[in-house]
């Protein structure tokens, strides 16, 4: 979760250090991606690219509600520890709470945990809110 947000905000795989390449999680055409198997741990991070930036970064590979209680957890934790601010989604799809993390410029990143229509629990982080989420970074 942590090497994806910085994938984000920092434009760096600073935090896929010692990974192993791994098989995209997800395929988009005319998009770069990148993917990376966790040492330690049966997860899968795929980061894609327009081709300026690089937008959205994606984990997967563990499942079930005590994984999905824990990050719900860590991410409370860093939301306070961090002063990030924060925005509900009512698309019932992205578990509470989503994390927003401002930068300069009005830039931010958001990091958020959901299930997919398979039920497959994955961590996300992206540059943009959904459409019609008023952004609380200041411009």
């Amino acid at each position: 979760m942590n090497a994806c947000e910085k994938v984000i905000t920092d434009q760096s795989f600073d935090g896929f250090e010692g990974y192993a390449a791994a098989e995209p999680i997800f395929d988009v055409e005319a998009r770069f991606v990148r993917a990376f198997q966790h040492s330690q741990a049966e997860l899968i991070s795929s980061a894609v690219s327009n081709g300026s930036e690089w937008f959205l970064c994606v984990v997967t590979g563990e499942s079930g509600e005590e994984i999905a209680d824990a990050v719900a957890a860590t991410l409370s934790a860093q939301i306070a520890a961090n002063e990030n601010e924060t925005v509900m989604l009512e698309d019932n799809v992205a578990l509470a709470p989503v994390r927003v993390i401002c930068g300069s410029g009005g830039r931010l990143t958001s990091v958020f945990a959901y299930f997919t229509a398979d039920a497959e629990f994955r961590i996300g982080a992206t540059n943009r809110l959904p459409n019609g989420v008023e952004s609380p970074c200041s411009y």
